[in-house]
């Protein structure tokens, strides 16, 4: 069904949809340094890793770039590496603990993708509806590098696979799917990448560890058209209309606590495609999976910029 209701939403909820994702990230991460800095022997090497995290959180909540910049992120990162390097030091044996590998090279996923993602965020911070081209290799990539930071985030929970029929019963199949009618390049506005990352994880976080989730992105000549289709939990049918409006989530996964979520994820996708003047759609069936379709029209300007290559 198409959703066609106008959202009713503030300025302060908008930035709340907008920065969400990032405060989620590095949320995790905080959380997850203090539980090594409890178990630790040695607390205090945590201490200026978790100050700096804490720095970045508030520079993406104030929209201050003197605390959020790639120059912060690239401090914390020197920061985090010092942390694991002085805790081998200290406890020889964890360069052979496969726990204690694991979560260092997370922490090291996570800051990769971070970085990637603070570029998109600092174009949106100036217009969050620009339209930004790339060569279509590296617009896969970077969906990639999504993939696999989920994946890295369950701590070894389920894994990701990529276009494989049969896989072990915990990993998700992912088959991913990105077209373009300009062959070697896509235009997509800005706000647009963080919608897409936003309704994979959603695809994800509502199918079970086994499901399918079929992920396509074209470009059509007038046209853009995102899609995710899973075998998750669904979607009642009374509600369907209901699950963009801000912080609203189905009442079939809202007292699951293993399904953590704001009910921000389709609010942001939804308010994004009507600025845009676009259209989306949901579609779903309980104990079934859900499809989401966003079509967004492609501005002549825009398909004749992206015609002459990425910059």
């Amino acid at each position: 069904m198409e959703i066609t209701d106008k959202l009713d939403i503030s300025e302060e909820h908008l930035y709340s949809l907008e920065m969400h994702s990032f405060i989620n990230i590095l949320t995790l991460m905080y959380n997850q340094m203090f539980m090594l800095q409890e178990e630790s022997e040695y607390p205090d090497i945590f201490v200026e890793p978790m100050e700096m995290l804490y720095e970045l959180a508030e520079g993406v909540k104030l929209r201050d770039r003197t605390k959020y910049n790639p120059g912060k992120l690239r401090e914390y990162r020197s920061f985090s590496e010092t942390m694991f390097k002085q805790m081998e030091q200290m406890t020889p044996r964890l360069k052979r603990d496969e726990a204690h590998l694991e979560m260092k090279s997370i922490f090291a996923e996570i800051v990769k993708v971070l970085s990637a993602r603070l570029d998109d965020m600092l174009l949106r911070w100036t217009d969050p509806y620009k339209w930004v081209i790339y060569w279509l290799d590296d617009f896969k990539d970077g969906f990639l590098n999504h993939f696999y930071a989920l994946e890295k985030n369950s701590a070894g929970y389920y894994k990701v696979v990529l276009n494989i029929a049969k896989h072990p019963i915990k990993d998700y199949n992912v088959t991913f799917t990105v077209k373009s009618v300009l062959r070697e390049t896509i235009t997509i506005p800005v706000t647009m990448k963080d919608v897409m990352r936003d309704i994979v994880t959603n695809a994800r976080k509502y199918s079970a560890p086994g499901g399918n989730i079929d992920i396509s992105v074209i470009m059509e000549r007038n046209k853009l058209i995102f899609e995710v289709k899973d075998t998750g939990f669904g979607i009642p049918a009374d509600e369907i209309a209901e699950v963009v409006k801000y912080k609203y989530r189905a009442s079939n996964i809202i007292d699951r606590k293993e399904i953590l979520g704001n009910g921000f994820g389709l609010t942001k996708a939804n308010y994004s495609t009507q600025k845009l003047g676009g259209k989306m759609f949901i579609d779903s069936t309980l104990g079934k999976g859900t499809k989401v379709r966003i079509e967004i029209p492609v501005p002549d300007a825009e398909y004749v910029n992206a015609s002459f290559g990425a910059g």
